[in-house]
């Protein structure tokens, strides 16, 4: 896919590429750009970062559209090696793909009821650290990162290409938590102990400052849009200096029919006609709620299919647990997004990876409030107010019958086909475009400049 080179009229924020003879600089790029017309064998390595699923389903698409154009892949992630090893089954047996389970040096401590401030505070003060230590592969022509901030530093130091795709930003994730926990919000937490003891702590500051410092080594930054990425996040890039590439839309497209989508997930033939999805997403926030909901519905008689992802299960297998209440997890080759065209309505949190998936699929979706979460809660927020989604109040979720929040949302059906009409207005399928602009390096600007779409 060609790029449209466009120019605004204030010059981007520090050069993308550095000059001729430094390393990572725009001799590296044009070679990378002629091995890829000449049909050479480049190969690129994928990071995304280790805090839940999502970036690891983001980072899928944009891999599949890499293997599109030839370029091998080495995939570089701890935490969702299970979830890798599915979703590249075939790549990784024919040598396409390969996993490196390297932590990417970044994961929020969780508990059900959200982030857990001060242990995530705690552990972050390990952060320079890891990052100095931290590595890329040695054989890859350029390191793309989905929010590993430490990739993005042992790239340039390695004089490769380094770019960054991503919904929000480490550096000011952790500025604002700290500045939450010092206010006094504390929020759950598993620690006995106060973890920061003045708002001046010095260890907190410099693992935040060091996570700064190492996002503004990418030479570029791939966002997505205010919904998924809230704009405090795109004014800290800005202030980076990272040249800031907008995606324009969301990753992904419906690939399968709603018969195989719904045979996938074990909804029979004869089963009711409409279904919902259950899903908390690659963490334990809804780990204990997912299993009560299961008991609630279970014996129950059921008008309709209710599908529970369980982060825990194995790859294809999805089991019925009730009368048309079924469970299961990841399927191989595939997202979410490969059962999604079976589904009528999700119901979830404003994860940024469902959001996407959601809106790329047309499916509607409500979600939870998740008020110990700050960065899901403003895109919780900003889906509200592009009327993308309906929120559900976090004690009604807790405390009311499942069953009469599932047949409200799924009653409405006015609502629901109001948002999908605004998804419709969203393009989908941008990762072919992203893709095709890590691939051609060679062009000078690398990415559009701000402001404008791929």
């Amino acid at each position: 896919m060609a790029l449209k080179i466009a120019r605004s009229r204030t010059p981007p924020a520090g050069p993308l590429v550095k000059l001729p003879g430094r390393p990572g600089g725009a001799a590296h790029a044009v070679l990378f750009g002629k091995m890829i017309r000449k049909g050479n064998a480049v190969k690129i390595a994928l990071v995304p970062n280790d805090d839940g699923y999502g970036p690891s389903a983001l980072g899928f698409y944009v891999a599949k559209a890499l293997l599109k154009q030839g370029v091998s892949l080495v995939i570089v992630n701890e935490s969702a090696l299970t979830l890798n090893a599915s979703f590249y089954k075939d790549e990784i047996n024919n040598g396409k793909v390969t996993l490196q389970p390297t932590f990417g040096g970044i994961r929020l401590r969780k508990t059900a009821e959200g982030v857990d401030i001060p242990a995530s505070l705690r552990d972050i003060r390990s952060y320079p650290t890891r990052s100095a230590e931290y590595v890329v592969p040695e054989d890859v022509d350029a390191v793309v990162d989905i929010g590993t901030p430490p990739a993005a530093r042992a790239t340039r130091r390695a004089g490769k290409p380094a770019l960054t795709i991503f919904d929000h930003s480490w550096g000011k994730t952790y500025e604002m938590l700290l500045e939450e926990f010092t206010s006094g919000v504390r929020g759950s937490t598993t620690s006995a102990l106060p973890i920061v003891k003045t708002p001046a702590d010095y260890e907190v500051a410099k693992a935040v400052n060091q996570l700064k410092e190492d996002e503004s080594k990418a030479q570029a930054v791939f966002l997505f849009p205010e919904f998924i990425a809230p704009r405090p996040y795109r004014e800290h890039w800005k202030s980076l200096r990272v040249r800031i590439k907008p995606i324009g839309g969301v990753f992904g497209r419906p690939t399968v029919s709603r018969k195989k989508a719904r045979g996938r997930m074990g909804i029979p033939e004869g089963a009711p006609a409409r279904s919902v999805y259950i899903l908390g997403g690659g963490t334990p926030v809804w780990d204990a709620k997912l299993s009560e909901i299961i008991q609630q519905l279970k014996e129950k008689s059921l008008p309709y299919n209710v599908v529970v992802f369980d982060r825990n299960a194995k790859p294809n297998e999805y089991v019925r647990v009730g009368d048309n209440v079924f469970k299961g997890g990841v399927i191989d080759g595939a997202t979410v997004q490969g059962l999604l065209p079976g589904i009528d309505l999700v119901i979830t949190r404003a994860g940024g990876g469902i959001v996407n998936d959601a809106i790329a699929c047309r499916v509607p979706f409500v979600c939870v409030e998740e008020p110990n979460h700050l960065q899901v809660e403003m895109i919780r927020q900003n889906c509200e107010k592009e009327r993308l989604t309906r929120t559900i109040r976090i004690g009604d979720f807790r405390d009311c019958a499942i069953g009469e929040i599932i047949e409200k949302e799924l009653g409405n059906q006015t609502g629901n086909r109001r948002i999908r009409k605004v998804m419709q207005g969203i393009r989908n399928g941008m990762e072919e475009a992203v893709a095709a602009a890590i691939i051609q390096l060679h062009h000078s600007p690398l990415i559009c400049d701000y402001g404008r779409e791929v």
